[in-house]
């Protein structure tokens, strides 16, 4: 982990039962949902994290990418009267394992590569900032993106209706 999530931020991301996000990734790993979709922190997205997402050398490209999806999101949960979501264990289970099968980083580049950020400081290659990017590139990732609108978000999102207030 390059970085802790509070000091990007300056603030604590708390979730479901008080933990904060930097202790639940302390214990089980980075996980997320497309990368930006936390099990247990509920209504919440990341945008360009880059573990379990894509990367561009085009920064502003990802972040339109991202925030678009996001709000995409959200229109659906309103037009549908979803006052608030959370990603199914098992679809953040099914993301992390593909990402670990397919990393996006060339871990042996990595491993001799001088310590640094991009390689988690010289220490677990496959614990260094790319190494665990959507493999496919970042058009395939939109592309990903835009599909699971259409035919995963029902099924991994757990989706809270009711009237919003």
């Amino acid at each position: 982990m390059a970085e802790p999530v509070s000091r990007m931020g300056a603030f604590d991301m708390i979730g479901t039962g008080g933990t904060t996000l930097d202790d639940e990734w302390a214990k089980s790993g980075r996980r997320a949902l497309h990368g930006m979709f936390v099990r247990d922190f509920p209504n919440m997205a990341m945008i360009v994290q880059v573990r379990h997402a894509s990367t561009t050398w085009n920064v502003p490209y990802m972040l339109k990418a991202q925030t678009e999806h996001f709000t995409d999101v959200v229109k659906h949960c309103l037009d549908e009267g979803v006052v608030g979501f959370d990603v199914a264990k098992r679809a953040e289970d099914e993301w992390v394992k593909l990402m670990a099968d397919n990393p996006g980083g060339d871990i042996e580049f990595l491993e001799n590569c001088t310590p640094g950020y991009y390689n988690n400081e010289g220490g677990d290659a496959k614990g260094g900032l790319f190494a665990n990017t959507y493999f496919l590139g970042p058009l395939a990732y939109m592309d990903l993106l835009s599909d699971w609108m259409d035919d995963g978000l029902n099924n991994d999102l757990e989706l809270i209706n009711g009237k919003a207030r």
